[in-house]
């Protein structure tokens, strides 16, 4: 998005900041911005990554606590440091980048905060999906990468005169499309609506530990999976606008 206003000469300074921080920590400057950064520490702030790559910072703008929350100021703050949540990088000339969030928690373009993991597990406790990874940080609206259950779901489509040869042809049909759209609004009926995936991405082969895609005790890792299928996740959004998608 920087790129095309600057483009058409039109300034687009990013920055980042959180509520905890007064709130702005950094930002490009306009005789030296670097896009798809978040800018440079502003006069007064101090900015450092810890070992496991949050971002810290330190100074007068930090908040001095959590009202009535001393157990969650105390996992906030430390030696004078905000631990912000997010993860991120500095280069050698100080121009922070955003990477993530600690915590897994999506942050809707929205402001809506959405646990991915809780999505997740409602569409993984489908008889026909096996895996699924919820995408949509910064985004309008949540989108997954999906592993159907192919014991189950090969039979069942074959049951309903549907070609299922392998998954690698299923995964293509548009009509096995469909049939999965059903499943997965049946499985978030229930969950408000900006928690509900608008558009997925089935895959053909599941998330291993062989490609350190999940790991030895199962668990996701969830941005090695987003940056494997990056291009499967820009193609969902970016037919956003002409595919309804799931409501």
């Amino acid at each position: 998005m920087a790129t095309f206003f600057w483009e058409r000469r039109v300034p687009l300074l990013e920055g980042y900041g959180l509520t905890e921080g007064s709130p702005v920590i950094s930002i490009n400057r306009e005789h030296a911005p670097k896009l798809g950064t978040a800018g440079q520490a502003i006069p007064g702030v101090d900015i450092r990554i810890a070992d496991d790559g949050e971002v810290l910072s330190r100074g007068r703008h930090i908040m001095r606590g959590y009202w009535n929350k001393p157990e969650a100021t105390d996992e906030a703050l430390k030696d004078g440091w905000l631990y912000t949540g997010d993860l991120g990088s500095l280069d050698e000339e100080g121009y922070l980048t955003i990477t993530g969030r600690k915590k897994e928690l999506i942050v809707t373009a929205g402001g809506k905060n959405i646990a991915p993991r809780y999505i997740e597990g409602l569409l993984a406790a489908d008889p026909y999906i096996l895996q699924a990874v919820v995408c949509g940080d910064r985004r309008h609206y949540l989108t997954a990468l999906i592993v159907p259950h192919f014991a189950t779901l090969l039979p069942a489509l074959r049951e309903r005169g549907i070609p299922a040869p392998s998954p690698e042809d299923v995964v293509r049909r548009q009509d096995v499309y469909e049939f999965m759209q059903e499943r997965v609004r049946s499985r978030l009926a229930d969950v408000a609506d900006y928690e509900r995936v608008k558009d997925f991405v089935l895959l053909p082969e599941p998330f291993s530990v062989e490609n350190s895609e999940i790991t030895p005790t199962m668990k996701t890792r969830r941005e090695v999976i987003l940056g494997c299928h990056a291009s499967e996740i820009e193609a969902l959004y970016a037919r956003g606008r002409t595919r309804r998608g799931v409501r």
